[in-house]
Formats: structure tokens, C-alpha cells, sequence
């Protein structure tokens, strides 16, 4: 959470403006003009970007303390290039506009250098699922996803749950979807995970982890 303390710590009390956003509700659509740059708070989100085909592709999950579309604007553009969604539970945010979120970088050196990190960081996530993608085996890439997902969850407990259905996971791991299906049915039986129509649980998350590595 310390992006957030310290966009709060450096912004006028009553620049942001707070908004609440429903379960699985799109807070922007890739190609939208930009509002400006949101900070979240509490939930968790998506974020996607389209293909060349028009195919919705899954990029990463944010947390709280994480700012979404700055990229956008570092990039000089006028409109979202990626679409943002929420997960399984209400989420809560802050708006900054693009004026004031602009005026905020000039202003401190802080602030920038913390958000260009950050897009490192995202930089250097995509290259490594890139890589994993490319030399990972399907049923590799089924529970570094699982783990992946996991991972952004805020409870720190031995079993999870991710709300994602398959199809969903299916565009994150890509392959087959029967194969998928086939798979994390495997999974249930062996009593590793369970799972329903938009959701899936791990039951062990240790034991998940020493899959990956074997």
C-alpha cells in the first residue's frame, strides 16, 4: 500500500475523487479517453488488452496500493490502451484526473520514480510469462497460473479461492480448453483444488507449490 500513502500524502485533500465499483464491472475499456489515472484501494482488478483478432488477452491482476492507466498517459496518448475490469468483490478507488496526476509528477520526483519502477516491474512480469509460455509445458503453465493468481490474493491462508472460470483461464494459460477442463478436473479428484462454474479453490497451496517444482 505504499503507492497509495503516497499519492495521499502528496495530493490536496479533495483533488481524488473516491469511487466504488461492482463485482465483475469495468472500471475503462482499452480505447476510451482517459479520465485519468485510478488508484487502488481495496478489491482486486483485471487487466486485459485486445489482440491483433480482437481477442481479449489477459495481462495481470492488480492489487491495492497499484495505479492504473498511467501507462497510458506515459505513453502520450489521449485513450486507455488496455481494458480494466473487477474481480470477485466490490472494489474502491481514487480518480485522479490526467491534470492533476500530470501535475503531481512535475511536481515530485518521489512519485515518478516510484511509477517507473513499477512499469519495470511489469515490464520485466510480461517477459518472464512471455519466456514461460513459450518453453513451459501446458500442465506447467496450469499451476504457475494458479500460484500466479493466488499470489494477489491479501489472505495469507492455506486454501484460496480465485474467481475465474475456465474460459477465463484458459485465455490466461492458452492451449486447449477441453485439455484445461480435463486437467483441473484431474486436480479436483486428487482433491488439490475444487471448483465451480466462475470459481476455483485450492485446497493446499503448499502442496501446489511443490508441484511446480518437481
Amino acid at each position: 500500500m505504499e503507492t497509495v500513502s503516497i499519492f495521499e500524502k502528496l495530493t490536496p485533500e479533495g483533488k481524488a475523487k473516491t469511487c466504488c465499483f461492482k463485482a465483475g464491472e469495468t472500471i475503462y475499456n482499452e480505447g476510451e479517453e482517459i479520465k485519468g489515472v485510478y488508484l487502488l484501494k481495496d478489491g482486486c482488478v483485471r487487466i486485459s488488452k485486445k489482440n491483433k483478432m480482437g481477442k481479449s488477452t489477459f495481462l495481470w491482476s492488480a492489487k491495492p496500493g497499484e495505479p492504473l492507466g498511467f501507462i497510458s498517459i506515459f505513453q502520450g496518448s489521449d485513450y486507455y490502451t488496455s481494458s480494466v475490469i473487477t474481480g470477485e468483490q466490490i472494489s474502491e478507488l481514487l480518480l485522479y484526473s490526467k491534470k492533476e496526476f500530470v501535475q503531481l509528477l512535475s511536481q515530485h520526483l518521489e512519485l515518478k520514480l516510484m511509477l517507473f519502477r513499477m512499469l519495470c516491474k511489469r515490464i520485466h512480469f510480461m517477459e518472464i510469462r512471455s519466456k514461460k509460455m513459450l518453453s513451459q509445458s501446458t500442465d506447467e503453465r496450469i499451476v504457475e497460473t494458479l500460484l500466479f493468481l493466488a499470489s494477489n490474493k491479501k489472505e495469507n491462508n492455506k486454501c484460496l479461492r480465485i474467481d475465474y472460470s475456465i474460459k477465463e483461464l484458459n485465455e490466461i494459460i492458452g492451449g486447449s480448453q477441453d485439455y484445461l477442463q480435463k486437467k483441473i478436473k484431474n486436480m479436483k479428484d486428487k482433491k488439490l483444488i475444487d471448483y465451480g462454474i466462475n470459481w476455483l479453490v485450492i485446497n493446499d497451496i503448499e502442496k501446489l507449490r511443490l508441484i511446480s517444482k518437481q
